[in-house]
């Protein structure tokens, strides 16, 4: 059997929160010889732990692009009118945390409300690690990783202590790169 059918299963049987010891004598047991070694499922089963996260403004109403404004027009007659959003057009702030096995939270923030270190724990990270918990009833939050950006919010010494009493881990950053969350991307 292929490597990637290897893979996509071990994907597949994490996601349904079956351990990697099970998962191994699984493949063991059809496979033999051919399966993967228990330390690789190990591996492969810890590749879909991270949950990443970030917040982002979503415009209600889509403007089109410079591309799909593009228009031909006859010499001497006037370009045509372009649309700009406007400064004060309805938007909405999301904060989305998910996981490689799919979305584990989106909170909309509302309208006027800045987000501080305090709205952080208690509106986003507080439902995610209970979302993780109803996820995986067995493991709960054991060998969670999260990777947020380097904001204020983020950083702050007492979202760093709750996170650490959850016992969840946080990625690193590099200094100075506050937009390294793949959400940015």
């Amino acid at each position: 059997m292929d490597k990637e059918y290897f893979r996509f299963y071990i994907k597949v049987r994490t996601a349904l929160h079956i351990g990697p010891i099970a998962i191994h004598n699984e493949l063991h047991t059809v496979f033999g010889d051919e399966a993967p070694s228990l330390r690789t499922v190990q591996r492969g089963s810890k590749w879909f732990h991270d949950v990443t996260g970030d917040e982002s403004w979503f415009y209600h109403k889509q403007i089109g692009r410079k591309s799909s404004n593009a228009a031909l027009v006859a010499s001497g007659d006037p370009p045509p009118t372009m649309v700009r959003r406007t400064h004060f057009a309805p938007k909405t702030l999301l904060c989305s945390f998910f996981k490689s096995t799919g979305p584990v939270l989106t909170h909309s923030v509302k309208r006027g409300q800045t987000i501080d270190h305090q709205y952080y724990i208690n509106n986003c990270l507080r439902p995610v690690i209970d979302e993780i918990r109803n996820q995986r009833p067995s493991l709960g939050v054991q060998s969670i990783k999260l990777h947020h950006d380097n904001g204020r919010p983020h950083m702050h010494e007492d979202v760093v202590n709750y996170l650490q009493l959850e016992g969840v881990t946080i990625m690193q950053h590099p200094p100075n790169s506050p937009d390294l969350a793949p959400c940015d991307f």
